[in-house]
């Protein structure tokens, strides 16, 4: 999954406010698969926290169950419904051509930008969805997400059959009113009678299908490289379930019905199944199977320098096929069939290709691979003594050479290297480029098309040869190991050798996710450690990892096997837990995952966050269940304010945005300052101009009193906070709480109700995983 930024949400309970964040721990061990379970304890220091709008106590509980009331009635009654009478027969068949829709492709050309996007799970795209789309809604916007989705399956192979049903139920809105559709009603029930309105309120659901279709066409033109836009679309409507009618003040009627429309595409003949409608899956797979193979290619090859992967791409695909010269003698010949590429790599020794796969496979190949250069290569056509296709690459150098590999085949004439990245001899773009080979010359001219297609720069050629330069090749990093740090934060470390090549470019960044940052120091024994900050409820977000040269451009980064993960490395706090579920033999590191994983699921359900595919432990819920104020009474803070006093406690809040944080708000007399006061934590002094675990701030007139970073096994810990007057030394105020002093709060005010349920749990859920932490990392 992508990786989403955490919302900060707060929600208010009498004196005390949560805002969720991050929880946090002590440091689990590094990698579990090749180290052991010792833990590290580190000290961080915290981030400056964010600044948080004080609330004020509501002045009684009876404001939450008055809004509760209020809500409750605000739900409107359903009014009663008559017999539903038997939905009428309606025959709503319509056909669409498109045939003149969307780009001018055939499908040979849309099957072939399908498989020339090098990874095929996510197909090309020649126009931005947002151009078609914008303007979509309703039944629009569903019908165009849920075809697009339907397609991407037959495209990729997944799903044979081209007829697709779209349910229009209540999440779609099935509710129509008979006035918008100039009737008074939709069923005379003293004739017992169906009017045209109901023929009318379904086929209001097709106004815009051809809008659909065409945005269809357009955003993904390379996954319907199996539909027949000749023979265009059919769309019919399913059986009509009525679920009700009523009647309005106004005098018309308002229907409630189901019903489905069924889109039949048709499937061009070239990639047809058993019928019109059924595309052949062989088709996909072979081409997968072909693709796999191609990229295969690439990854042998991804350490050698970029002179040799050429290279080796060249000698790779004149092993793999021969020449096909009965085709090529043929006078009905013409490029433009995309089978000729995957051909290439599909693994059968009797497919043969033409000029035109040797040249399609070389620049697949290229186009999958991450050069350590500025690299890039095109397909051209033309004459070479006849019709001919051929590539151009454009080397580190900025020039252009020749590369052809179809005459460069074994017993051809360049089978030597006499076409390949050669300068050419005599000519020019506009007459064509002679190159000398032992003692002959091959002239390649362009076709009038390449001419008015490419860039003049992009056609022109070198008449120097090419020299690789002198400079290093990029020495590899690599990930050493993963390990989930908890000291405070949820923290993601990637363990790496960086070599000095990457070190000492000053331009150097690293990138995880959308978060961009310079090399950090080494570790002690020489490694880096790259972290990355998770809240509770992203457990189960990816993180990918990338290294950026000093161009802006991808470092080569392999992973603990050696393989080439230089277009980004993902890892997640959930993919940890699995790894520690199947390696490690601590018991207590394992369970007090599992609960920290619960946590968070009951994070993302407070909050809304990608909570739609949670799926709670039952037995950790009936746990939770079990937690209640009386569970938590012996975590109750304990406050203490001195006769005169002229500071008062106003509330606490907890945050776990980034890190487990207490905040503490004061309210002085009128008059006072915060110098006025000496505030210390477990006896160390705190100033508006700390920076370390302790801060203080003045928020509005309010002086807040930060507790950051504290660990999981820390989370009962009463840290006292004491405020003494600067002039006397006499003191003012004293408390004792801990973040799961919030705990019992929250319980002590909501236990019992439904008030505030998903909070409820939780900070239960927090108590389990603070327990489940102690044992862990205290015991």
């Amino acid at each position: 999954m992508a990786s989403k930024r955490f919302r900060k949400i707060t929600a208010s309970i009498l004196s005390v406010m949560l805002v969720v964040n991050v929880p946090s721990m002590g440091v689990l061990a590094d990698e579990l698969d090749t180290e052991t379970d010792e833990t590290v304890i580190e000290e961080t220091v915290a981030e400056e926290p964010e600044e948080e709008v004080v609330e004020e106590e509501p002045a009684a509980v009876e404001s939450f169950e008055a809004a509760d009331v209020e809500e409750a009635e605000a739900e409107p009654a359903e009014e009663d419904s008559v017999e539903i009478p038997a939905a009428p027969d309606l025959n709503v068949s319509i056909h669409i051509d498109t045939s003149d829709l969307g780009p001018d492709l055939t499908e040979d050309e849309m099957f072939e930008g399908y498989f020339f996007t090098p990874t095929v799970n996510d197909p090309m795209r020649v126009t931005d969805d947002a151009v078609y789309t914008r303007a979509f809604a309703g039944v629009d916007l569903y019908s165009y997400t849920y075809m697009e989705t339907e397609i991407a399956k037959i495209a990729a192979g997944k799903q044979s059959s081209t007829v697709i049903t779209l349910p229009v139920t209540e999440d779609l809105g099935n509710t129509f009113y008979s006035r918008d559709y100039g009737a008074a009603y939709f069923y005379d029930f003293d004739g017992g009678v169906w009017t045209d309105a109901i023929d009318d309120a379904i086929h209001s659901y097709l106004c815009d299908t051809t809008n659909v279709v065409t945005a269809l066409l357009c955003n993904h033109p390379y996954e319907m490289y199996w539909y027949d836009k000749v023979t265009g679309i059919d769309i019919e409507s399913g059986d009509i379930d009525v679920v009700g009618i009523y009647d309005e003040a106004d005098g018309t009627q308002r229907l409630v019905m189901n019903f489905d429309f069924i889109y039949s595409l048709s499937v061009a003949q070239a990639y047809r199944g058993g019928s019109q409608y059924t595309f052949n899956t062989s088709k996909a797979a072979i081409a997968k199977e072909a693709a796999a193979n191609a990229r295969a290619i690439v990854d042998a090859n991804q350490y050698k320098t970029d002179l040799q992967k050429l290279t080796a791409y060249k000698e790779a695909i004149c092993s793999l096929v021969d020449y096909n010269y009965s085709a090529a003698g043929s006078s009905t010949m013409a490029y433009g069939d995309p089978w000729q590429l995957v051909w290439v790599f599909d693994g059968d020794a009797n497919t043969k290709v033409v000029c035109e796969g040797y040249s399609k496979a070389f620049k697949y190949l290229c186009d999958m691979t991450n050069f350590r250069r500025d690299i890039s290569c095109i397909i051209v056509y033309g004459d070479c003594g006849g019709g001919h296709m051929w590539n151009i690459v454009n080397m580190d150098d900025g020039r252009n050479y020749l590369v052809d590999v179809t005459n460069s085949d074994d017993n051809a004439i360049g089978s030597r290297g006499g076409l390949f990245l050669v300068p050419f001899t005599s000519g020019n773009m506009n007459s064509g480029y002679n190159f000398k080979v032992s003692s002959r010359t091959m002239t390649y001219i362009y076709d009038t098309k390449m001419l008015n297609c490419f860039e003049t720069w992009e056609l022109m050629l070198s008449e120097e040869a090419y020299v690789e330069p002198a400079a290093p090749i990029q020495d590899p990093a690599q990930i050493k190991g993963r390990s989930l740090a908890l000291e405070g934060y949820i923290v993601l470390n990637f363990m790496l050798d960086l070599p000095d090549q990457f070190i000492n470019d000053p331009d150097a960044r690293i990138k995880m996710n959308d978060e961009i940052s310079t090399v950090p120091a080494p570790e002690a024994d020489g490694r880096y450690r790259l972290t990355y900050n998770l809240a509770a409820a992203q457990i189960n977000d990816d993180v990918t990892l990338t290294l950026l040269d000093g161009n802006g451009n991808k470092y080569l980064l392999l992973d603990k096997d050696g393989n080439n993960v230089t277009g980004g490395y993902t890892f997640s706090a959930h993919d940890y837990i699995e790894l520690a579920n199947a390696m490690s033999s601590n018991t207590k590191l394992k369970t007090m995952l599992q609960y920290m994983a619960e946590y968070g699921k009951y994070a993302q359900i407070n909050f809304d966050y990608d909570a739609d595919d949670v799926v709670l432990d039952s037995t950790i819920a009936s746990e939770i269940n079990a937690v209640t104020a009386d569970t938590l009474k012996g975590y109750k803070h304990v406050e203490a304010r001195s006769s005169g006093s002229t500071i008062s406690y106003r509330s606490s809040t907890l945050s776990l945005e980034s890190a487990t944080s207490i905040n503490h708000n004061f309210v002085p007399a009128s008059g006072k300052t915060v110098n006025d006061y000496i505030f210390k934590v477990d006896g160390e002094t705190v100033t508006t101009s700390s920076r370390g675990q302790f801060r203080l701030a003045v928020i509005d007139g309010v002086f807040r009193l930060s507790i950051n970073n504290i660990g999981s096994g820390d989370l009962n810990k009463a840290y006292v906070v004491t405020i003494e007057d600067k002039a006397t030394g006499n003191l003012q105020l004293s408390l004792q709480y801990s973040a799961l002093s919030y705990a019992y709060r929250v319980m002590e005010k909501c236990g019992g109700t439904d008030d505030y349920l998903d909070l409820q749990n939780t900070v239960r859920a927090l108590y389990l995983y603070f327990l489940k932490a102690d044992a862990y990392f205290n015991n």
